[in-house]
């Protein structure tokens, strides 16, 4: 801009036209709004101008511009301070959204300005295309509840939903609106909100909308309305029938309860899922629905549960449905035959058998040869064909007959097989033995052959098994032998069974010997053939096997609870189900050994007391040492002494080792000697009140003479009571004078009351309003924590209004202007405004004012939130430029200064150069 002087009269005049600082524009309020509505604007920003007019000539103010696709428009503006403008974005200008358009100011006309005038840099508006609409509520429905029941959750979907969109709640028409919770928020199309249970206690049909509450950055809308029902809670109060026989055919319950609709549905319930009859007939007004309950669904004794379904919603808690024990088919035996194989006895296990229950095996009606509630038994005749028949049982006659469920029977031709023998080997000329053959098809009337000569069978083969017993005479050479078995004159292929070397044998064991209770060993077994795979006993009982065995040795863990007791233990080694001879293992009479000490501490210098010593083999004629120095036992047997433990040895806190010897053993226990009790100690500080940036003292006081040493940590903690401040920050400048930290470390000398505390305890409580709680973190007594600390004290920085610290205001030339610069604190952390006042040198006229008023709550407002600003507390440093444009800064000689805060006396300061 064109700078001019005005010849007021004989004496040159220099007009001096000052402002903030140079021409910039920050944020622009809205920074968006909808197509086709006319917006009014806010610009913030520095720099702005008013315009001056004097003498015959004018200077124009600041003025807005849009400008969008290259062409630019001049709005309409009005000047509000020299930070913020005000002005209208006509509806003409919100077309063709969705797009963009610059914002940017200009100072002066293009009439005014030698060459472009100053302008600003440009910020972005945005014209939405997208109106603010809310389109469907998920779920839009939700049962009545307790007032401290659960919540609802529910998601609303639309469009044009802002990142803080808010949700409101109508129960009734005429009611006031409750916001509800925003739980999350998803792009502009998708809100997830909850329903407190308070508003869910009455069936109703409220209303829900969204609001965009507008701000800073978007203009205020609220969307169309939807409506959400609350119908009253599904319940189920009582089944007519409550429970039907297992076998039972289709049957009609009736469930009797409240909050039904044509859309409610009974289900039944199990770990399987929820079961929904087809037929159900619901009767709101009487509270009724009769549903038809399939005979699927009662077919065996089991409990249901059963509950009311509506629109995503169950009742609760559910009713129980019985299935009571009916007739039931569990397994038959056997279950498979070979076809064609005549007349058999079939075994039918189940439940709810009576006297007149007989069996439908597939077409035929078989009568029981006996009866019991669980077992049948009939005689049935095998297909000639292979095949599957059903079976199942029926008890009762005409509408009262109940039929169970079916269960196969299969009739096979397949030739048996043999998949495994048991045991698959054993050792040559071991004895008789019984060998389980297991395979398929292995009835009726099995037949066995073992190396080619037939096997006697063992009690009764099944279709999966035969045992039979083999001889000694069958094995008394190594090397393979063939089984074979023959069903129906169809014989099996030969399966293999191993007659291997001969059996273990022990020969000795290492050690041989072992102190009863005297701990885990391991024991070493040498013999022959103790391999592949063997087993050991150990006292008829079986221990772990280390490592890899060979044939002639084996190392085995035997663990402390198995030499309790002294005597003989036998040791044995099965390889291939074949044991070994036995080895007697001596365990001798044991040591002694301490279960619990009474007490088990004492306090140190408490005086004299009788220690009791719980243990096992504590006599003949025990030693007992205390802290390595012996002691006489008073009183005593083999599983308790006690000895006399004199003052002089608790004088020190910490562990004291037990020991008691008889012969050449011995066991230890720790004792415990505590720290001695602690008078009652105070914390104190020298001033509960201390005005910001001041100090004051701290100190450690015992009610009564330390018994021992004491140290411990006196720590400051701080809680503000001034804005943009999370809990837990502490301003730097709170600190102990000695050390410069927040915690300081104390002692207390045997013999005295009060702490010697580096500095006094000195400390400075910084310059931010808050609380400052002195507290001992920690202490010992002879090395050893003190549970019981002492209650903390607390000292009060009051809020207050700034204060500039002494001497810090002056005066310096700057680019274009001068710089005005104060340094201070102010406890609130808040600065709203200076009033700067400038003086002129004498004979200079001021075209405008000198005097200014400077908004800096947007200043300090950063500075106090940034890091820099946290890391100083409350402090700052002000520096206010000014330009000059026309003139010399040189005639400002000086300027006073004050700063003010929402609360609290203004601070005044001069300066000068």
């Amino acid at each position: 801009m064109r700078s001019r002087i005005w010849i007021a009269s004989a004496l040159v005049s220099l007009p001096l036209w000052a402002q903030n600082s140079g021409l910039q524009l920050t944020e622009l309020r809205p920074n968006q709004g909808q197509a086709g509505t006319a917006v009014s604007l806010t610009a913030i920003g520095s720099g702005f101008f008013s315009g001056f007019v004097g003498g015959a000539s004018s200077v124009p103010g600041s003025t807005l511009i849009w400008r969008r696709n290259g062409v630019e428009t001049r709005l309409g503006t009005g000047f509000v301070s020299t930070t913020t403008l005000s002005g209208t974005i006509p509806a003409s200008l919100m077309i063709n959204a969705p797009g963009t358009a610059d914002i940017l100011v200009e100072l002066g006309s293009p009439s005014t300005c030698d060459g472009p005038c100053p302008r600003s840099n440009a910020l972005t508006f945005t014209i939405n295309g997208q109106p603010l609409q809310l389109t469907t509520l998920t779920p839009n429905r939700a049962p009545t509840r307790p007032a401290n029941g659960a919540p609802q959750d529910f998601q609303l979907n639309g469009q044009g939903f802002a990142t803080n969109a808010q949700v409101f709640w109508q129960t009734v028409a005429g009611a006031s609106f409750t916001e509800l919770e925003v739980l999350t928020r998803t792009g502009s199309s998708v809100i997830q909100a909850q329903i407190p249970a308070a508003l869910l206690t009455q069936a109703a049909t409220a209303t829900v909308f969204v609001r965009n509450p507008g701000g800073a950055q978007i203009p205020a809308a609220a969307s169309n309305t939807l409506p959400f029902t609350v119908f009253p809670a599904l319940r189920l109060d009582r089944l007519a029938p409550s429970s039907l026989p297992a076998g039972s055919p289709n049957s009609k319950v009736t469930a009797f309860g409240s909050g039904f609709s044509p859309n409610t549905r009974i289900g039944f319930r199990d770990a399987g899922g929820t079961r929904t009859p087809s037929v159900q007939v619901v009767n709101e007004q009487a509270g009724t629905i009769e549903v038809t309950v399939g005979a699927d669904l009662l077919t065996a004794p089991k409990t249901w549960q059963v509950i009311a379904m509506d629109s995503g919603f169950s009742s609760d808690p559910p009713l129980s449905f019985q299935v009571t024990g009916g007739v039931t088919v569990s397994s038959l035996s056997p279950n498979s035959r070979a076809a064609g194989s005549g007349q058999f006895e079939l075994i039918v296990n189940g439940s709810g058998f009576t006297d007149d229950a007989v069996v439908l095996f597939g077409a035929a009606t078989l009568t029981p040869t006996s009866r019991a509630s669980t077992q049948l038994r009939v005689n049935a005749t095998a297909l000639d064909a292979p095949g599957t028949v059903a079976v199942s049982v029926r008890v009762g006659s005409g509408a009262n007959a109940l039929t169970s469920n079916s269960v196969t029977f299969t009739f096979t031709v397949a030739t048996p097989s043999i998949s495994s023998l048991s045991p698959p080997s054993r050792p040559a000329n071991s004895g008789d033995f019984d060998l389980i053959i297991n395979g398929q098809n292995f009835l009726p009337t099995p037949t066995v052959t073992f190396g080619g000569q037939t096997a006697a069978i063992v009690g009764t083969p099944t279709a999966t098994s035969i045992v039979v017993r083999i001889p000694n005479a069958r094995i008394q050479q190594a090397g393979d032998v063939s089984v074979v078995v023959r069903v129906n004159n169809a014989a099996s292929d030969a399966f293999n069974f191993q007659v291997t070397a001969g059996g273990p044998t022990i020969s000795s064991l290492s050690p041989t010997t072992r102190p009863a209770n005297s701990g885990d060993f391991d024991l070493t077994i040498a013999g022959q053939n103790l391999d592949p795979n063997p087993s050991v006993t150990f006292g008829g009982q079986a221990v772990a096997v280390n490592g890899t065995p060979t044939a002639t040795s084996i190392s085995v863990r035997i663990p402390n609870a198995r030499i309790q007791q002294a005597g003989n233990a036998a040791v044995v080694v099965r390889v291939n189900n074949v044991d070994s001879n036995a080895l007697q293992f001596q365990v001798t009479q044991g040591g002694p050994t301490i279960t619990s000490l009474s007490p088990v501490s004492r306090p140190a210098g408490s005086g004299d007391f009788t220690l009791t010593i719980n243990g096992q083999n504590l006599a003949p004629n025990p030693s007992v040492t205390f802290g390595g120095q012996a002691l006489t036992a008073a009183t005593g047997s083999a599983t308790s002494i006690q000895v006399q433990i004199p003052n002089a040895r608790i004088q020190q806190p910490g562990a004291v080792e037990v020991r008691v010897q008889v012969g050449n053993l011995s066991a230890t226990s720790n004792f415990t000697v505590t720290a001695p009790d602690i008078p009652a100690v105070t914390v104190s500080s020298g001033a509960v009140d201390v005005p910001p940036n001041g100090n004051t003292t701290a100190s450690v006081v015992l009610a009564g003479a330390a018994p021992v040493p004491v140290t411990g940590t006196l720590e400051l903690t701080f809680a503000p009571n001034a804005s943009g401040l999370l809990a837990g920050y502490a301003d730097p400048a709170l600190v102990f004078v000695s050390g410069a930290q927040r915690r300081l470390t104390f002692t207390i000398n045997q013999g005295q009351t009060v702490a010697q505390v580096p500095g006094n305890g000195a400390f400075n409580v910084g310059t931010v309003a808050g609380t400052v709680t002195v507290r001992v973190a920690d202490m010992s007594a002879a090395g050893v924590p003190v549970a019981s600390l002492p209650q903390p004290r607390t000292v009060t920085i009051p809020r207050a209004g700034p204060s500039i610290t002494p001497g810090s205001a002056r005066l310096t030339n700057s680019t274009g202007g001068v710089t005005v610069e104060v340094q201070g604190f102010s406890p609130t952390r808040e600065i709203t405004q200076a009033a700067v006042t400038f003086t002129i040198t004498s004979g200079v006229t001021v075209n405008g004012t000198a005097a200014f008023t400077v908004p800096l709550q947007p200043a300090f407002t950063t500075w106090f939130a940034s890091q820099a600003g946290r890391d100083n507390g409350s402090r700052f440093l002000l520096q206010i430029p000014f330009t000059v444009a026309e003139g010399d800064a040189n005639q400002i000689t000086a300027f006073s200064i004050t700063l003010s805060s929402p609360e609290g006396s203004p601070a005044t300061a001069t300066g000068g150069r």
